[in-house]
């Protein structure tokens, strides 16, 4: 703790209000600003009164006021520090050493809580014979790094320090506490920070910089609601320290809570109005997308009060603004505020950074390149500004350039970056076709001891592109990763998968799963290959065994969705498109919040739609596609869809009559009579087989007309006279006849069969095809194709046609007599009767049979 200066603060206030004076401010507003200084400046800790200043300068900021506070802040400390420096010049004269402890303890005391003015102050005048200490020197030396944030640098000067002893346990902890944060956020070592967290919390379990410090690990190991407590701890111990209200912010952010974040911010602002730290927090959050759009206009003045409090910050709010315009769309914005920092600190590298990577999006890749130099030749020891050599020479195509300017940054970097930067350099020689040097580069990563989890993606990047051709290669580099047997299987599975060799990563995801069948993740990968195998049992096996070691439900809901799809997937490739329906439904009970699969079961269900049910078809197909875009679907394809699947359900219920039949369990049936059943059951005695003749009729058809006809069922009807035979085509009678009994082949009965199936054929085209029909029909009378609506009712008649046996050879003829315009529903027996007329040649009637209404609609036997 630095005491406070109090003899000189009559002098220093007088001098500000001198300043007020000449000034021509309104003296009132002066007073109410500099008062509460006074009260804070009689205290023993000069600290209470360097916040109550930093509070009278926030609330000054942008106006005629403001100078006159900064200035009183700047000479206060000056004078806090000129006081200390008369104390350790007093306590040299007896005792160097004595001297050089003090000083040394008063900037640990500075550090530990941030006050990078005065430390400034203090380290300009070091304690009387301290040329040799080393100690003394590292922390002379750390002041510009901490300056610029530049805490990794700094850290020896701060370990250094921690074996002080002499200094209260509130200032041990909190020193201890910094040493932890450099620890996690430069080094990503989280176990040495919590171990030296451990050690403050034993120190001083009372001081909040330490619960805060304890949030932070807990924050970064994505344990949010523990490390929630461990900052609300802090704001416990201490409403006044801000650390802790930033880290409740950080939490509610990563919730995606951004109104709770803010909500904590404004609250913690008001109470504490000394906090730069809370402003910049602010501003940060206002920057991110999610805020922006609304906040914007809120930047200015938050960045003005910032800098008012802690206006060492100027550079970095300005830098900050640069970044915010940048990442929400406003370069020009953007590059004015980077402009402003480089004016401000044109010795400072991270603006140069920033706007490089500015340039280097909009494709500016000289002015990219130039400034990126420029900020290594500011600052040689720092990677950032290399790597963005590195990024423009990769856009470029530039890859020796671009290897060598990465080797550069991970020098200069000594290590502390080599789990990033190093994995980077292996992806960069890849893309170069190096692919011995990557290998090289990954053996070596090995040696080194680069964390195999941030290595794991090049490792298998490498190993796959030796797979195929160099497999004893990348078998060797898997057997050098250092992982347990059990994770080297699954190493090897994520590989060969990689490299499209199914068969053996599933061989080896099942031996990992067997060596450590706690490690569900295995499981769950096994089942997600079998599925891309469609061996569906197989996978839903293993998807159950992972489910019962980790009982993760959102992965067993993932999982079997997958598989359902797939599953569907394959149904509907093969025409099975209910079955496919009912896979469909079943992925999307499992993942509700998934359009892809209410989308899939729209198409099912539309596929899967017959004259005896088309309606309802439809309605459901509809239906999943109206869950599809519910639950987020953006894919324009859904909305269209779900239009003109309403537009054939409304074509349904206009002209139901002329398409809709009752139910029928076949498309095509033929009934026989009972003593020409032998001709179409292979059991009893009779002429020759019928069913094996019916494929090169079906095919006869299709050459003939184009069309596909469905199956066929034969089924004896005992109630038909002898002889006779009768023909439904979607469950109703559309011709029959009679066939010799003694005819070995058939002929007669097939050729009967062929003729009325000729003249029907229309009737199982798509709507889609019938729309395509017309069109093609208009094109060929020289007219324009009619608009959507009138197009369906010419479909309706073409059906009706089919279903009255109309043979189909002059499409034109039909449109010509009927016209291009909408159909209305009291037209359409008018219309179709035109159509009939246009259609059928005088006389018309089904050859070789007799009038349906002869036919017994209700005889039904039993199938062979």
């Amino acid at each position: 703790m630095l005491r406070t200066p109090t003899a000189a603060i009559p002098s220093l206030l007088g001098d500000a209000y001198r300043d007020a004076s000449i000034a021509g401010l309104d003296m009132h507003r002066i007073v109410d600003l500099l008062e509460p200084v006074r009260g804070a400046a009689t205290a023993d800790d000069s600290y209470l009164g360097e916040r109550a200043l930093d509070a009278a300068a926030g609330r000054a900021a942008g106006s005629p006021s403001y100078p006159v506070v900064d200035r009183l802040r700047s000479r206060y400390l000056a004078a806090v520090a000129a006081d200390f420096h008369a104390v350790v010049a007093e306590l040299a004269a007896a005792d160097e050493r004595s001297a050089r402890a003090v000083w040394l303890g008063a900037c640990a005391s500075v550090l530990s809580i941030y006050r990078p003015t005065l430390l400034t102050h203090l380290t300009a005048v070091p304690p009387p014979g301290s040329e040799a200490d080393p100690q003394v020197q590292r922390v002379r030396e750390s002041v510009s790094d901490v300056l610029l944030g530049r805490w990794d640098r700094a850290l020896p000067a701060v370990e250094g320090l921690l074996p002080l002893t002499g200094a209260p346990p509130p200032e041990r902890a909190r020193l201890l506490a910094l040493a932890a944060m450099i620890r996690v956020y430069w080094r990503y070592d989280a176990d040495a920070a919590q171990d030296l967290l451990d050690r403050a919390e034993q120190v001083c379990p009372t001081e909040p910089r330490v619960w805060e410090g304890i949030g932070r690990v807990r924050f970064l190991r994505r344990d949010f609601d523990a490390a929630a407590d461990a900052y609300r701890r802090a704001t416990e111990l201490d409403p006044g320290y801000d650390g802790g209200y930033q880290g409740l912010s950080d939490c509610a952010v990563a919730r995606g809570d951004t109104t709770e974040a803010e909500r904590i911010l404004l609250r913690a602002g008001a109470d504490i109005p000394d906090s730069g730290d809370l402003r910049l927090y602010l501003l940060r959050l206002y920057a991110a997308p999610a805020l922006f759009a609304e906040r914007e206009d809120a930047l200015g003045r938050l960045a003005e009060e910032t800098v008012a409090v802690a206006p060492i910050g100027d550079y970095d709010v300005k830098t900050l603004l640069g970044n915010a315009y940048r990442d929400n769309g406003k370069p020009d914005l953007a590059r004015t505020y980077y402009r402003e920092a480089i004016a401000l600190r044109p010795t400072r590298s991270t603006a140069y950074e920033e706007l490089g990577y500015l340039e280097s999006g909009a494709g500016e890749a000289d002015a990219a390149a130039e400034l990126f130099a420029r900020a290594a030749e500011i600052d040689p020891a720092e990677w950032t500004s290399r790597f963005g050599l590195v990024l423009v020479h990769r856009a470029r195509g530039d890859y020796d350039d671009a290897v060598e300017q990465l080797r550069v940054a991970i020098a200069v970097s000594n290590g502390l970056y080599d789990w990033t930067l190093r994995p980077y350099l292996i992806d960069l020689l890849l893309e170069a076709d190096r692919l011995d040097d990557a290998l090289a580069e990954a053996r070596s990563c090995l040696a080194d001891a680069v964390p195999t989890t941030d290595l794991r993606p090049a490792l298998v990047q490498v190993a796959t592109r030796l797979w195929a051709d160099r497999r004893e290669d990348a078998e060797a580099l898997l057997a050098e990763s250092g992982v347990d047997a059990a994770a080297r299987e699954a190493l090897r599975g994520e590989v060969a998968a990689a490299a499209l060799d199914a068969d053996t990563a599933v061989a080896a995801y099942r031996r990992a799963s067997e060596l450590d069948p706690d490690r569900s993740e295995y499981g769950w990968t096994l089942g997600r290959l079998l599925t891309d195998q469609q061996d569906w049992a197989g996978a839903r096996a293993a998807i159950e065994a992972a489910y019962g070691t980790d009982h993760d439900d959102d992965a067993w809901n993932r999982a079997l969705a997958r598989l359902e799809n797939e599953r569907g997937n394959e149904l509907f490739g093969e025409g099975g498109y209910d079955e496919a329906a009912t896979a469909y439904e079943c992925a999307a009970r499992h993942q509700p919040t998934d359009p892809v699969y209410f989308s899939n079961l729209a198409l099912a269900r539309e596929y899967s739609a017959v004259l005896s049910h088309r309606a309802e078809s439809y309605r459901l197909a509809a239906k999943a596609l109206d869950a599809a875009i519910d639950v987020g679907g953006t894919d324009p394809d859904y909305a269209a869809r779900r239009e003109h699947l309403r537009t054939l359900l409304e074509t349904v219920d206009r002209f139901g009559e002329l398409m809709l039949r009752p139910a029928a369990v076949d498309p095509i049936r033929v009934l026989v009579s009972a003593d020409l059943a032998p001709s179409v059951d292979p059991k009893r005695d009779g002429p020759d087989f019928l069913p094996v003749r019916i494929p090169a009729l079906r095919e006869r058809v299709r050459a003939a007309t184009g069309v596909t006809i469905p199956g066929i069922r034969l089924v004896e009807d005992s109630l038909l006279p002898s002889g006779e035979f009768r023909v439904e085509i979607n469950g109703v009678t559309t011709a029959h006849g009679t066939a010799p009994l003694d005819e070995p082949d058939a002929s007669t009965l097939l050729a009967q069969l062929e003729t009325v199936l000729r003249q029907n054929v229309w009737q199982f085209l798509s709507f889609d095809e019938l729309d395509d029909l017309i069109v093609g029909g208009f094109e060929a009378i020289d007219g324009e194709a009619p608009v959507a609506r009138a197009r369906l009712g010419l479909a309706a008649i073409l059906r009706a046609l089919a279903r009255d046996g109309v043979p189909m050879t002059d499409v034109s003829a039909v449109l010509r007599a009927v016209g291009p315009g909408v159909i209305r529903a009291d037209d359409m027996p008018a219309a179709l009767e035109r159509a009939r007329r246009a259609a059928a040649p005088p006389g018309f009637a089904s050859p070789g049979f007799a009038s349906p209404a002869a036919a017994s609609p209700d005889g039904e036997g039993d199938q062979p």
